[in-house]
């Protein structure tokens, strides 16, 4: 079976242990610490870990991307989270504001993602269970196995298909704008350095800065609510942070790496000088990189689009209905 096949029956298979597991989970009353706890270590590893070490089974890891980078890219990486929190809470702010006009109701949300104020030993489960699991999990399925096997329809629609993919697995259509924000930035950062590295550690790191946030926020008392206009204010300034941010970090990200990689090609990433192993000769992924201008070695389109279609259907489905639970008042709930 070759990779790229291999992929999409992996995330396929991904999809429905994570639907499976999630529902579950829906079974049993848990609070927010016990809902992390299942996701990390049930949803995460089972549902997303394994499969991507399915997908990458018997090949180089290197191939994935699962290689070393340099401090530079990693420092630039932690910059770059700054720039995604500041661009991705603009975004979702003012989607969930508009939303809100439209007469969508986020108070069901908001209840069950109610945190306590951290302290001790809760902070470091919490970086444990919210910020590392979920960037390594997540970067090593999306950015490192299935950006890298689909690489051959060329970097641009890889990096938008994982991104979409990405966006979709988390179950939120409201907040799909922004994550997909973010998920571009992450792809982007992998085609640019050959390495899923940079891209975890800026998911670390935006996801560290939204649970330092939360915790901020759940401590702060009740204040007078703003102004509509006070509130459109406050959120494009976000978003011009960070789009400013986010662009002159990935820029620079991109010459770093331009300087020490080279540019990836245009139609593939995934054609560029194989790795030097340590006796001097060149990797397995020599073989598997060559093929046609922008397509991998038995590449299936209808396999691919198959088993994707089925995947991609599942988590719009499961998204539309927290969706329309925004918009429409269900009496067993007890809202």
């Amino acid at each position: 079976m070759q990779n790229a096949n291999k992929a999409a029956i992996g995330f396929a298979a991904s999809v429905g242990l994570y639907l499976s597991i999630s529902s579950v989970g829906a079974f049993f009353n848990l609070d927010m610490m016990g809902q992390s706890a299942l996701n990390a270590l049930l949803v995460q590893v089972i549902a997303i870990y394994l499969p991507a070490c399915f997908i990458m089974k018997g090949r180089d890891v290197r191939e994935f991307g699962v290689r070393r980078t340099g401090a530079t890219e990693i420092m630039l990486a932690i910059a770059m989270a700054v720039g995604c929190f500041f661009l991705v809470t603009g975004a979702n702010g003012a989607i969930t504001t508009l939303l809100e006009y439209a007469g969508a109701d986020f108070s069901l949300l908001e209840a069950a993602s109610q945190m306590p104020v951290l302290s001790g030993w809760q902070s470091i489960v919490w970086i444990f269970l919210f910020c590392l699991v979920p960037a390594f999990t997540e970067e090593y399925m999306f950015r490192g196995a299935l950006l890298h096997s689909w690489g051959g329809m060329g970097r641009i629609k890889a990096v938008l298909l994982t991104s979409l993919l990405f966006s979709l697995m988390h179950g939120n259509l409201s907040a799909l704008p922004a994550y997909m924000i973010i998920a571009c930035v992450l792809g982007g950062m992998t085609v640019r350095s050959k390495s899923v590295i940079p891209s975890m550690v800026t998911h670390f790191c935006y996801n560290l800065l939204v649970l330092g946030y939360w915790t901020a926020v759940q401590g702060m008392e009740q204040t007078e609510a703003a102004s509509a206009g006070a509130v459109w204010a406050e959120l494009l300034t976000f978003v011009g942070i960070g789009a400013l941010l986010t662009g002159t970090f990935f820029a620079a990200f991109a010459v770093v790496c331009r300087n020490k990689y080279g540019a990836p090609a245009k139609k593939s990433f995934l054609s560029y000088k194989p790795i030097q192993t340590a006796d001097g000769s060149i990797g397995a992924n020599a073989a598997f990189f060559k093929g046609r201008p922008g397509e991998c070695p038995g590449y299936n389109k209808a396999t691919v689009g198959v088993c994707i279609g089925i995947a991609a259907g599942l988590l719009f489905l499961m998204g539309l209905l927290s969706f329309v639970i925004l918009f429409i008042d269900f009496p067993f709930m007890g809202i």
